[in-house]
């Protein structure tokens, strides 16, 4: 159990708990996490500059279980799936200093928490989910699954 009395989850050897006002904080870990980047902290993209001194570890994809939004074009964020209508999304892998992970989930947009992300190669990182339940009843969210990846949808529009 969590200090803020909601259960605490392990996420590739990381403890997380969700937080009030729908985020979710990191507990404990060590000196660095490993997450995956799906959006716009990319290479190349407008937030990078959130995580360009991390350790870049390469690319991959997720596990064929999510799908992916946008909020009015602005962002994305990643759907798990209970069906079998997910894909597996492109994203880059990152060792990410404690401090600047903190940073970054300190200045994500509404909408997203922090939780489990399944690779492809089954490991588990630590990474920024949709938060179903903001979602319900948004009619400013879109399905952008179809264009194979944020870098691809922004490109696109």
């Amino acid at each position: 159990m969590a200090p803020n009395g909601r259960p605490a989850q392990t996420i590739g050897g990381e403890t997380a708990w969700q937080a009030g006002g729908g985020r979710a904080t990191v507990l404990r870990m060590d000196d660095a996490v490993v997450s995956v980047m799906y959006g716009t902290t990319m290479r190349g993209l407008p937030n990078h500059h959130r995580i360009a001194r991390a350790e870049f570890l390469g690319e991959t994809v997720t596990a064929p279980i999510y799908r992916l939004l946008t909020v009015a074009g602005a962002y994305p964020l990643l759907l798990p799936t209970d069906g079998g209508d997910g894909v597996a999304v492109p994203c880059e892998r990152y060792r990410i200093p404690r401090a600047m992970w903190e940073a970054k989930v300190a200045a994500e947009p509404d909408g997203l928490v922090v939780g489990k992300i399944v690779l492809a190669d089954g490991t588990a990182v630590i990474g920024m989910l949709a938060d179903e339940s903001w979602l319900t009843g948004r009619v400013d969210v879109e399905d952008i699954t179809q264009h194979g990846g944020w870098a691809a949808y922004a490109a696109s529009i």
